[in-house]
């Protein structure tokens, strides 16, 4: 996020532009690489932001319970730019998908499960036993293995979708004003507080779908 503020701040949409197209690439290989690989994210703690859509791209969503999944963007003048609709969409109604995304708050990875985003859920501290498991019961199911690659693979349509939400992305973040920059200050520095009593506790703040966020 710091990087993105100073190439808005500076003026620069060539360099700007060169940012997001590589995190949408990222995002696009992890989802669409083709060949006989499947992808699978584990979310333990945060997924938020650029993070979310990270997991999103898996093939399959794996999420300890109590981690928190959100969308800060739109409170600072922004929406995810980097495939988050597209991916939504394919796991969510188009509705669902924009309540996720406009609602700017923090979810529990239980409420995502419910929707339908997160494909399964384990223990808090069982992510990497519960992914190997999983893992080793697909590859005796090769039939399962190849009907996962190809219902994953994204259409030349949704490529298309992703690359046109990246450069309506840039042309927001350069029209962003004074305002929305101070407020992207504190979220950042808001996500750093959370994170650091994240890493002392449990969690105690959780938004759920519905409920409107306030600006930290």
């Amino acid at each position: 996020m710091a990087l993105f503020r100073r190439l808005i701040v500076q003026r620069d949409k060539a360099k700007l532009t060169h940012y997001a197209n590589l995190a949408l690439n990222a995002v696009i290989n992890h989802a669409h690489g083709g060949g006989p690989i499947l992808t699978t994210s584990l979310v333990q703690g945060s997924a938020l932001g650029g993070g979310f859509e990270a997991a999103l791209a898996g093939h399959t969503i794996v999420a300890e319970k109590r981690c928190r999944f959100g969308f800060p963007e739109i409170l600072f003048g922004l929406f995810p730019g980097m495939g988050a609709y597209t991916l939504l969409r394919r796991r969510i109604s188009a509705r669902e998908a924009k309540e996720v995304i406009t609602g700017g708050g923090t979810w529990l990875a239980e409420d995502l499960h419910r929707l339908g985003v997160v494909d399964h859920l384990c223990e808090q501290g069982e992510g990497e036993a519960f992914v190997t498991k999983m893992l080793s019961r697909h590859s005796r199911k090769p039939g399962l293995t190849r009907f996962l690659r190809v219902a994953s693979r994204l259409s030349d349509a949704e490529l298309d979708e992703m690359r046109r939400i990246t450069d309506e992305w840039v042309s927001a973040a350069l029209d962003l004003s004074e305002e929305y920059l101070a407020r992207m200050d504190k979220i950042v520095a808001y996500q750093h507080r959370v994170n650091m009593e994240a890493a002392k506790g449990p969690i105690v703040t959780i938004r759920r779908i519905g409920e409107q966020p306030s600006v930290p």
